[in-house]
């Protein structure tokens, strides 16, 4: 004799003791009370005066010593259904869950339904099968999540006796305890508890049955492995997918056109124990889709049939495929001419730490090169650009000066990548320009900085150099059109002192009484392009 046994392990997120007794060990003066230390003490534990000296952590409500209030969450109720309200017994309240229009009032086997209820605090709730006396003796907690929330969802997908029955027969198990008692009607009891720890003592109870009679109805794919529509690598010929469907079923698959049943060419691995309830309520059958083409649409189309243990002929099929789409794809590409800084380049500022703009731009692949990029300085730890998600990547980086290499990844929706690598100097210019050259230029006084720069100058023997030339004061000295902003011309005026001052592009000048250069033309020679 065989028996089954579904033993379910849950990883569920650490939660802090219920209550606030311990929240004021974290004022101790000996650590830093941080809100992650605070509210670590306690689920009603929290931080007051925030942002000053004076932080502390408090129990936030130790006065509230009341149970959540529960209602039915209407808005995520399965269409077609409706809640009904139970009058108020001892020792429980509650709603029912009825589908519209059915004569028999009860839910049909294999039909997945979501319902949920709402909280008017943030409440952490469980539900059981079986009464019980405490909120720690419940089963399940409701929706599978122990965090503390004001809406609660839960997902079923229930058989009847018949259906396991049948299962059970078909695979040669018993039914391992799954036996549906109290002819298929079913009490959920839910309790709910509050930060601090206060919970209902008589569960409110949600009602509904399953419908005992034979399936009638075709079987649903509810779910896919992969969404409808989605992209595939350039190259890649096949794709892993599985299909959920409501009730246990024999699957096929054909390319192109839907096709009856029997002719779908396609036969997919279904799973169909009374052990394979998949977490999502839903039963899984798994194949290989092939003969997937690059840059185009491949369409796939799916049809179940329902109670393979049965005849044939007394199957329920799908009538309509179920139509599945997979995008073929281009090769992703970065564009290297796009990516800055330039590879070999020296990128110049006057603080201690510059501000680097890494940029470039991606190309085909997926969506006309929609990608996700990466950055790294060694080749392994990668960074996302926090401009990303699109064709154009951007990346600020406060750099201090160096040699540095930055490798660069991009990885579209579809799965296709490149890769790129960058290098660049940085160079910090702590120095404000300096004039290397003085020269005669057709009665045109001309300097030459060492950097491209802004220069002004003053002949008032008073003022010197003391004049603002961020504010535009001094008289300027303009370049010409096919000269770069390290040349600077003044007119030529001999025996005049010419007081001149300055800045480069980052700002960096002399101090405010300081020259750049002072100059006292001579009458020229007579030449051209004398330096004086």
């Amino acid at each position: 004799k065989e028996e089954y046994k579904v033993v379910n392990f849950n990883c569920l997120p650490w939660e802090a003791p219920v209550g606030g007794e311990d929240c004021e060990k974290c004022n101790d003066g000996i650590h830093i009370c941080s809100e992650y230390r605070c509210k670590s003490l306690g689920q009603a534990c929290e931080i007051v005066n925030a942002g000053t000296d004076k932080e502390l952590c408090i129990w936030g409500n130790p006065k509230d010593v009341t149970s959540a209030n529960i209602a039915p969450w209407k808005e995520v109720l399965t269409e077609g259904y409706a809640y009904t309200n139970i009058k108020p017994r001892p020792p429980s309240w509650g709603t029912s869950i009825t589908p519209k229009g059915a004569v028999s009032g009860c839910i049909a086997a294999f039909s997945p339904i979501e319902f949920g209820i709402q909280t008017n605090k943030p409440a952490q709730c469980k539900l059981s099968l079986k009464m019980t006396e405490t909120f720690d003796e419940m089963e399940f907690y409701f929706g599978e999540t122990n965090l503390y929330d004001y809406n609660h969802s839960q997902k079923m997908n229930i058989p009847n006796p018949r259906a396991i029955d049948e299962i059970a027969t078909a695979n040669n198990e018993t039914t391992g305890g799954l036996e549906i008692q109290n002819d298929n009607n079913y009490n959920l009891y839910v309790r709910c508890s509050s930060k601090n720890g206060y919970y209902n003592k008589d569960p409110y109870v949600i009602k509904f049955c399953v419908d005992e009679g034979p399936d009638l109805t075709p079987p649903a794919i509810e779910e896919t492995s992969i969404e409808s529509g989605q992209p595939v690598a350039s190259g890649v010929d096949n794709v892993t997918i599985s299909v959920y469907t409501n009730e246990p079923t024999n699957c096929r698959w054909a390319r192109d056109t839907d096709q009856s049943f029997e002719q779908m060419p396609n036969e997919m691995k279904c799973y169909n124990s009374l052990t394979d309830l998949r977490p999502n309520m839903l039963y899984e059958c798994e194949t290989t889709l092939s003969g997937i083409k690059d840059s185009q649409e491949n369409n796939f189309y799916f049809k179940c049939e329902d109670q393979p243990w049965k005849d044939k002929a007394d199957r329920n099929k799908m009538a309509t495929g179920y139509k599945f789409t997979l995008l073929g794809t281009k090769p992703l590409n970065i564009d290297k001419t796009s990516i800055k800084p330039v590879a070999g380049t020296t990128v110049s500022g006057a603080t201690s730490t510059v501000t680097i703009d890494l940029e470039l731009q991606t190309q085909n692949g997926f969506n006309k090169g929609e990608a996700e990029c990466y950055y790294s300085t060694d080749n392994d730890n990668f960074i996302s650009f926090f401009e990303t998600n699109s064709y154009k990547h951007k990346q600020s980086q406060d750099l201090t000066s160096g040699f540095y290499n930055y490798y660069i990844k991009c990885i579209d929706l579809g799965g296709n990548q490149d890769s790129a690598v960058t290098n660049f100097t940085v160079f910090v210019d702590t120095f404000p320009p300096q004039v290397v050259r003085v020269m005669y230029d057709t009665n045109r006084l001309k300097i030459i900085t060492d950097e491209n720069a802004e220069c002004r100058y003053s002949t008032d023997t008073n003022v010197k150099c003391n004049f603002d030339i961020d504010a535009g004061n001094g008289n300027p000295m303009p370049h010409e059109p096919s000269d770069d902003k390290k040349v600077h011309l003044a007119s030529w005026t001999p025996e005049q002192t010419y007081y001149v001052k300055c800045k480069d592009e980052s700002g960096k000048q002399p101090d405010p009484t300081q020259c750049t250069i002072i100059l006292s033309p001579t009458a020229p020679a007579g030449t051209s392009d004398n330096e004086e």
